[in-house]
């Protein structure tokens, strides 16, 4: 149960104009690459699927370019048995020049259930995109143009989000500025590592697992998710930052055989006018 807050406003003069504080929820042993340039494109940032049906995909992904994408899966009772791999969603959009709209219009409707949030920035513009293969309106599936702000987004709408999205809101409006970004950066990873039980909530009842009763949902229901017995939990924390001037900080921790291994990238914005 992924979950991922994103401010996409200036808080106060000279403040960071993104911020972007996610967490990856995934089996521990599952094969995975942390977060590196990629060697077929080294404008790119971002770790890398292993698994059979989906190497070298992704969940989140971030192009100097001026393009990040962010994965969100969608629990199905009812799965495609020959679906595409989703990993691929963001990859081929970070690494292609399609705009954000265009790409998602393109897409067919042969993956399992997935929510995509996708930015486009340059030093002076900044948009947001979000599409999801769940919900259909008359016209098909649905793009939405994201207004500039404060968002949080999980795999359902469930209680942790709402509540992580209001403590994520509070610490970016106090330490939302480059003079405080080690401030900024320890309370963001409170966030993330925040293990309170957002229970009982009915959306965690419908959509987590149901065999193990409302005591293992209850462990679904956190930001911060740990089930040992599963060997199921959060296991990368990422944290990206880009100032007004277009300075990128990618930060991320991978949990590694018990431990938390961190990886830091500085690097700065290439597409210095509208892309």
């Amino acid at each position: 149960m992924c979950i991922v807050f994103i401010s996409s406003v200036q808080h106060m003069n000279g403040g960071y104009r993104l911020i972007v504080a996610s967490n990856r929820d995934e089996y521990y042993d599952r094969a995975t690459l942390p977060a590196d340039y990629w060697s077929e494109d080294r404008d790119v940032i971002g770790g890398r699927d292993l698994e059979p049906s989906s190497v070298g995909g992704t969940w989140m992904a971030l192009n100097v370019r001026g393009k990040l994408a962010i994965l969100l899966n969608v629990f199905q009772r009812d799965q495609r048995p020959n679906a595409k791999s989703r990993g691929r969603l963001v990859e081929d959009f970070v690494k292609g020049d399609t705009p954000a709209p265009d790409y998602m219009q393109r897409l067919q409707d042969v993956y399992n259930g997935f929510q995509l949030i996708t930015i486009t920035m340059s030093e002076s513009f900044l948009e947001t995109h979000f599409f999801t293969n769940c919900i259909k309106d008359d016209n098909g599936l649905k793009v939405e143009s994201l207004p500039n702000g404060v968002q949080g987004f999980g795999n359902a709408p469930f209680l942790k989000v709402a509540n992580g999205e209001r403590r994520f809101n509070e610490i970016v409006k106090k330490y939302g500025h480059s003079n405080t970004k080690d401030i900024l950066i320890e309370e963001l990873l409170n966030l993330l590592k925040w293990d309170k039980k957002h229970y009982p909530d009915e959306m965690i009842t419908k959509m987590s697992p149901n065999h193990q009763g409302n005591d293992g949902q209850k462990l679904y229901s956190s930001v911060f998710v740990e089930i040992p017995a599963l060997r199921y939990g959060t296991r990368t924390h990422t944290i990206i930052l880009v100032d007004h001037n277009g300075k990128i900080d990618y930060n991320e921790w991978t949990l590694s055989n018990s431990n938390w291994e961190q990886r830091c990238f500085t690097t700065a914005l290439k597409c210095r006018a509208d892309c």
